[in-house]
């Protein structure tokens, strides 16, 4: 599995408008070799600041791929390429599941 995070900093006070923006899925969960989507929120210590990570999970990088190079992708992303002060940054990483348990297998040890 492939799975993608995109932390986004933004300034304290708009968290819950950006939670709301996560709320109605825009495409992703109708792209094939999609499996999950979740919105984190981090627990931070900085006073002026709200974190959350999007979490993506898939079933390869190249069902990933297909999502960013698709028009789902780019309608879904418009209001992010328009000017924003809410926003501090964003950064995104990939990263390769591999190895995975859930309590059920660790039970059965």
């Amino acid at each position: 599995m492939y799975v993608v995070i995109n932390t986004i900093r933004v300034k304290k006070g708009y968290g819950p408008q950006l939670v709301e923006r996560f709320k109605t899925p825009k495409g992703l969960h109708k792209m094939p070799g999609f499996i999950r989507f979740e919105l984190w929120q981090t627990e931070t210590e900085q006073e002026d600041v709200e974190v959350f990570q999007a979490c993506t999970v898939w079933e390869n990088e190249q069902a990933f791929y297909n999502w960013v190079h698709s028009e789902a992708f780019r309608r879904a992303h418009e209001a992010a390429r328009q000017p924003n002060d809410q926003l501090i940054d964003s950064q995104s990483s990939q990263h390769r599941i591999v190895v995975q348990y859930t309590a059920d297998d660790a039970n059965r040890s």
